[in-house]
C-alpha cells in the first residue's frame, strides 16, 4: 500500500500515494491456477499481464477466470488466452480527480486500474477501496494538524455555524474570556459574547471591549462550494498594548511638564533669554535688538543658519519677549518623527481612530501650543503631505485630528527654522513654495561661529563659568595658546562645537587653566595650507555631522538605540543619519 502516513504539503492526493502496491504481475504463459493463487495471495480481483520486457499487454479480472471455468478450461490453460488486451491505465504522478481516475475506473471493464511509472512499467493497482481508504487517512491527517493548530494559536478562536451557533472554542479564548467549552455549547455567540454583531461580509481589524477586555476582531466567514456555512473569529488580546501606551502617554505628559517648569525656572533665574546672547559682533547685535522688536507681533518667524548658531535660542527668547511669554513654547523637531506618525503627533487624532489609540484621544502639539508659541524645528524635512497641512493652518488657523469630524480652531505664533536651504529644496520639489512664502513673513539668518570671530573667546568664557557650576569644577581660565587655537578653527559645529569642547576640557583640568593638551585633537591639529581651497560649508558640516555620530557612537558603546537616546532622536532617525554619512 502506499505511505498512508505521510501528509503532503499539497494538500491533493496523488496516485502514487494510493496505490495498492501489494501484487504480482502475470504473464501470458501463466496458468489460471496461478491467477488464482495471486488472487488470493494479493486480495486482487484483477491482475496486470506483462510482457518478457515487463511492458504491459493487457490484464487477468476475476470475470474473465469465471469465463474460462464455465468455458470447461482446466486450471492448466493459459491466462493469455483470456487476458484483457489494450487495458485502461493510469500514471503514477497523477492526482485523483474524477477525470483521471474515476471515470477511468468507470469506464474500465475491470475492477482496478494498472499504475505505470514513468517508464511505462507495472508499479500498483487502484480502485475505489484504494482511494476511499487514503482519503480517511489524509483527511486524519489533515484534522490532527489543524486541531494542533487551534489548540496552539495564542489568539482565542471561535468557530460558529451559520446561524450563529458555536460549534468550537479553543483554549486560548478559554483562558482569555474567562468561559468554558460547557459554558458555550447550544448557545449562539451572541449569548456568549452579546458585544459582538456577526456580518456576513470579512471583518478585518475591528476593535471592540468583550467581557471588559480590549480586543481587535477578525471575522471570516467559512465558504463551502460557494455556500455560507459558518464564520470563524479571532480575538487578539491588546489589553497590554494599551497599558503601554498609556504608559507611554504618562510619561510624555511628564516630560512635557518637566520642560515647562524647566523654561520657567530658566526664565526666573535669567531674566530675559536675548540677554543670554553674548555678542560683539555688529551683524549679530542688529539681528538682535530686531528679534527683540518683531517679538511683540504674532507674525510668523523662519530662523535659518547651520546647525549650532544657536535658532532654538532665537526662537525661545522671540517667545519669552513677546505677550504670549505666559503661554506653553511647544517645539517639534520634524526630523524625529517617523512619516506615519506626523500628522497625529502634530494635530492629534480622534478617539478609536486607529489599533491602539486611546479611547479620550489624544491632542497634538499644536492644541498643546495654543495661545503660545510652537517652535518647527528642522522645517526643512516635514514630509511633503505635511507641508500641505501646515499650509492650511497658516492660512485658516484651524485644523482637524487624524480620524476627526469637527475642524479645530487654534491660536498659535510659529516660528520655523532650518539649516537647509530652502530655495534649493524648493527647485528640487521636496518643499512648497506657497509654504515657504508663508513661513517667511520674518526671516532671520544667523550667521555661523567663523564668521563671528570676536565671539569665539567671549562664548568660550562664558560656557567655562557655566560648566563650573554645573560640575562644580574650578575652571579658572584659557590659556593664551588654548585661545590662540581656538579663534584660529573654523568651527564647522558653531556654537554646539564650542560648548561642547569646552565641557570636555573642564572635565579634564578640573581646577585651573584650560590648556591646549585638553582640547579636542580636531582643533588642536588643525592646520591649513595658505593657499589649500578651503572646504565647502556642506563639506564641512556633513564632517561634523558624521563626527557627531561617530561620538554618540563611542560613548554608548555600539548600541545604536542608546546613541539615539544620547542625541534626542528616534531609532529611525538615527539610524536614517548613519546611512546618510556611510557609518553602517
Amino acid at each position: 500500500m502506499g505511505a498512508s502516513g505521510n501528509f503532503k504539503s499539497t494538500g491533493r492526493l496523488t496516485v502514487g500515494q494510493m496505490m495498492n502496491t501489494n501484487f504480482k504481475s502475470l504473464c501470458p504463459g501463466d496458468s489460471l491456477k496461478t491467477v488464482v493463487e495471486y488472487y488470493q495471495k494479493y486480495k486482487l480481483s484483477t491482475l496486470p499481464v506483462v510482457d518478457e520486457n515487463e511492458n504491459l499487454i493487457g490484464v487477468m479480472p476475476r470475470k474473465r477466470l469465471f469465463k474460462a471455468l464455465i468455458n470447461g478450461e482446466g486450471l492448466e490453460a493459459r491466462c493469455g488466452d483470456y487476458m484483457v488486451d489494450k487495458p485502461v491505465f493510469i500514471n503514477v504522478d497523477k492526482t485523483y480527480d474524477e477525470y483521471s481516475l474515476v471515470v477511468q475506473v468507470t469506464k474500465s471493464k475491470v475492477d482496478n486500474v494498472v499504475v505505470l511509472d514513468n517508464a511505462g512499467k507495472a508499479v500498483g493497482m487502484i480502485g475505489a477501496g484504494e482511494y476511499l481508504r487514503e482519503s480517511l487517512n489524509f483527511i486524519t491527517a489533515s484534522s490532527a494538524l489543524l486541531e494542533s493548530l487551534f489548540h496552539v494559536n495564542y489568539e482565542g478562536i471561535v468557530i460558529v455555524d451559520r446561524d450563529g451557533y458555536i460549534l468550537r472554542i479553543n483554549p486560548a479564548a478559554q483562558k482569555m474570556f474567562g468561559i468554558s467549552v460547557n459554558e458555550t455549547k447550544g448557545k449562539t455567540i451572541k449569548e456568549v459574547f452579546p458585544e459582538i454583531n456577526i456580518s456576513p461580509r470579512l471583518c478585518i481589524g475591528l476593535k471592540e471591549t468583550i467581557r471588559s477586555l480590549p480586543v481587535i476582531i477578525n471575522q471570516v466567514p467559512i465558504i463551502e462550494n460557494d455556500e455560507q456555512i459558518g464564520y470563524s473569529f479571532a480575538f487578539l488580546d491588546i489589553s497590554d498594548m494599551e497599558k503601554i501606551v498609556s504608559e507611554l502617554e504618562i510619561v510624555k505628559k511628564l516630560q512635557t511638564k518637566i520642560d515647562y517648569y524647566r523654561d520657567e525656572l530658566e526664565k526666573r533665574d535669567s531674566g530675559n533669554r536675548f540677554d543670554q546672547i553674548l555678542t560683539a559682533n555688529p551683524a549679530f547685535l542688529k539681528i538682535r535688538r530686531e528679534a527683540g522688536l518683531i517679538a511683540r507681533s504674532s507674525s510668523t518667524v523662519l530662523i535659518t543658519g547651520e546647525s549650532g548658531v544657536g535658532k532654538d535660542v532665537f526662537a525661545r527668547g522671540i517667545h519669552e519677549a513677546s505677550p504670549r511669554a505666559k503661554g506653553p513654547f511647544v517645539k517639534v523637531n520634524c526630523v524625529s518623527i517617523p512619516e506615519s506618525l506626523f500628522e497625529s503627533e502634530l494635530f492629534g487624532y480622534a478617539p478609536g481612530s486607529f489599533t491602539g489609540a486611546l479611547k479620550s484621544g489624544k491632542p497634538g502639539y499644536f492644541e498643546s501650543a495654543h495661545t503660545g508659541t510652537i517652535f518647527l524645528d528642522e522645517i526643512g524635512d516635514m514630509p511633503m503631505p505635511i507641508q500641505v497641512k501646515l499650509l492650511q493652518v497658516l492660512q485658516e488657523k484651524e485644523f482637524m485630528r487624524v480620524g476627526g469630524t469637527e475642524k479645530q480652531t487654534v491660536d498659535v505664533r510659529i516660528i520655523a527654522a532650518t539649516n537647509r536651504d530652502l530655495r534649493e529644496a524648493i527647485a528640487k520639489k521636496s518643499f512648497r513654495e506657497d509654504l515657504y512664502y508663508r513661513l517667511n513673513v520674518i526671516e532671520f539668518h544667523l550667521p555661523p561661529l567663523r564668521e563671528r570671530p570676536e565671539d569665539i573667546i567671549i562664548l568660550a568664557k562664558a560656557f567655562v563659568g557655566k560648566y563650573n557650576r554645573i560640575l562644580g569644577a574650578k575652571v579658572t581660565g584659557i590659556s593664551l595658546e588654548a585661545q590662540e587655537a581656538l579663534q584660529n578653527y573654523s568651527w564647522p559645529g558653531n556654537i554646539r562645537e564650542l560648548e561642547n569642547a569646552v565641557e570636555r576640557a573642564a572635565n579634564y583640568v578640573w581646577e585651573g587653566e584650560i590648556t591646549l593638551e585638553n582640547l579636542p585633537s580636531q582643533i588642536t591639529d588643525t592646520k591649513q595650507e595658505p593657499d589649500a581651497e578651503p572646504p565647502s560649508y556642506r563639506d564641512t558640516l556633513e564632517n561634523f555631522q558624521r563626527n557627531v555620530l561617530t561620538d554618540a557612537l563611542k560613548q554608548a558603546n555600539g548600541n545604536r538605540s542608546a546613541a539615539a537616546r544620547l542625541m534626542n532622536l528616534s531609532r529611525s532617525a538615527f539610524y536614517d543619519r548613519l546611512k546618510k554619512y556611510n557609518i553602517i
